[in-house]
């Protein structure tokens, strides 16, 4: 899987750790949702993630965003 976006499903929770278990993603969209808590700090192991899209008002800065990708700062996608 190389994209992978949440849309609009009002979910909620913590984002699933095991996302940062999808090796081959280049492209991760939070979308609208209703999640809570930090990004979880396996994200930072997809080497082939090149594009960011975080939740509603996130700032990536605050959130210690690192990496070979950009953090879009639109929201919602």
């Amino acid at each position: 899987m190389q994209f992978l976006s949440f849309g609009t499903k009002s979910l909620s929770g913590k984002i699933p750790k095991k996302v940062g278990q999808l090796n081959e993603l280049k492209s991760l969209s939070f979308g609208a949702n209703n999640f809570s808590g930090l990004l979880p700090s396996e994200l930072w192991n997809l080497s082939k993630l090149q594009q960011l899209a975080p939740l509603s008002g996130l700032n990536c800065l605050q959130r210690n965003c690192r990496g070979n990708f950009s953090c879009n700062q639109r929201s919602p996608i």
